[in-house]
């Protein structure tokens, strides 16, 4: 409601909070997704952000301004270190 950026990070593709994140978030699904990264390729001429491994989601979404992380319950491991807010989704 305030216009803040939210900036998604996205969790590698064998990870379980891929899809989780395509879906649920960007309403996305996974040839949409692919097909979004080749057009911002050639609109931009630079690649997207990479992916990231899900242990390290954390440290992202606490260093970037508006970032939006999905992780699993089994991968989240709680640190004083890291900056960020913790929302917890249920089915």
């Amino acid at each position: 409601t305030d216009s803040e950026k939210v900036v998604p990070i996205i969790p590698s593709s064998q990870n379980k909070g891929f899809l989780p994140l395509l879906n649920e978030i960007l309403r996305m699904d996974k040839p949409t997704y692919e097909r979004y990264l080749v057009e911002m390729k050639f609109k931009s001429g630079v690649a997207p952000a990479r992916e990231f491994d899900e242990g390290f989601i954390p440290n992202v979404v606490g260093v970037t301004l508006g970032g939006l992380g999905v992780i699993t319950k089994e991968e989240w491991k709680p640190s004083p270190d890291y900056n960020v807010k913790v929302i917890t989704v249920s089915e």
